[in-house]
């Protein structure tokens, strides 16, 4: 299906940051009745785990595409999606300021975090060997 294949362009995967993501988010929640730290903390985690959704598929995509003309493309899509969620992530972190609802959101998606990191290491090794 390489032939089918639509390719888009780093910048434009890009394009769309966590802040942006998260804005149209939180703005979803704005007539929720949750408290409004709440609903923040809920909706940035949410659209956290849809970045975190849309990277994996990204990752996939370019290991299917290891040895193919779109390898490249497929990296640097997939790099600027991790980059993303890692950013979102550490930004949700440093958002928190009571320590034990940090301390529990470590535990609930640390290791999910860290999961997105190691996928992405191993291609970056296929991304090594294939420059």
């Amino acid at each position: 299906p390489l032939a089918t294949r639509i390719i888009i362009a780093p910048a434009a995967a890009a394009a769309t940051t966590a802040l942006e993501r998260e804005g149209a988010t939180r703005r979803a929640f704005s007539s929720s009745s949750f408290s409004s730290s709440a609903a923040s903390t809920k909706s940035r985690v949410d659209a956290l785990n849809d970045m975190f959704v849309e990277a994996r598929e990204e990752i996939e995509s370019a290991q299917e595409s290891v040895g193919s003309t779109y390898f490249n493309d497929d990296y640097d899509i997939a790099k600027a999606c991790v980059d993303d969620v890692v950013r979102a992530w550490e930004e949700l972190l440093a958002s928190m300021s009571d320590e034990d609802d940090k301390a529990a959101m470590r535990r609930s998606m640390g290791l999910k975090i860290e999961q997105l990191k190691g996928e992405f290491a191993l291609l970056d090794h296929a991304h090594d060997d294939h420059d």
